[in-house]
């Protein structure tokens, strides 16, 4: 939430760029420039990402990306690979998004404040992002999220406790009430934010192949959230 209200905040016309940086990670010198050049590229809304290198006990681990991770409305809506410490925007995206209101508290704790960022640059603008790496993600025993909570002993106890519950299809919701969204991405975010509808949204969610396909979700699992209503 805070990454948000933050922004909301310190919006102003008088700057070109916004980047979320979080605390711990290391910066290399160009990584602001090289985002810069480029944004400056295209005369849209655009957020700018990178891959990050791994940085554990001192030591670089290498890059967390072989290749270019999935970019796609229905990956992003399902979960969030990119990481806000590597995100650049210009000031046509950030003011699309504070003249919106805030996606509520309780869809930040868990869908954190990079994935609505990204998702609203994908129905609003376009996705940079870039392979190369000019950041080292720092990993350690307080990360307050990142990737050592990302074990299936997580994921499980997430799962046993609802924290989670309805992540996506709030997110869909939020992404329909407040911004514009072309046909084809519409059908997508609706199919999510209505399932529980009816018995027919929920078995046009069931027969839609491309949501675990896309996300590399296990099949069954996918079922079974969509019979708890935990989509």
């Amino acid at each position: 939430m805070a990454f948000m209200t933050l922004l909301k905040n310190c919006f102003s016309n008088i700057y070109d760029y916004y980047a979320f940086a979080d605390q711990d990670d290391i910066w290399h010198p160009n990584k602001l420039s090289k985002a810069v050049e480029k944004l400056m590229l295209l005369d849209k809304p655009v957020l700018y990402c990178s891959n990050q290198t791994i940085y554990k006990d001192g030591k670089e681990l290498g890059l967390r990306f072989d290749n270019t991770p999935d970019l796609s409305l229905i990956g992003h809506i399902s979960k969030n690979a990119l990481s806000g410490c590597t995100m650049v925007f210009n000031s046509t995206l950030a003011k699309i998004i504070v003249d919106k209101p805030l996606p509520p508290k309780k869809l930040l704790q868990y869908r954190m404040h990079d994935a609505i960022v990204f998702l609203i640059a994908l129905l609003n603008g376009e996705v940079i992002y870039d392979e190369n790496s000019y950041i080292n993600y720092r990993i350690h025993a307080t990360n307050t999220v990142g990737l050592k909570k990302t074990n299936i002993f997580f994921r499980t106890r997430r799962f046993l406790k609802h924290d989670a519950k309805n992540i996506r299809k709030n997110s869909a919701r939020y992404l329909l009430d407040y911004f514009p969204v072309e046909k084809k991405d519409k059908e997508i975010l609706e199919e999510i934010a209505n399932y529980q509808r009816s018995f027919k949204e929920r078995y046009k969610l069931l027969c839609d192949t491309r949501f675990y396909h896309e996300s590399g979700e296990n099949k069954i699992l996918f079922w079974i959230k969509i019979l708890l209503n935990y989509i």
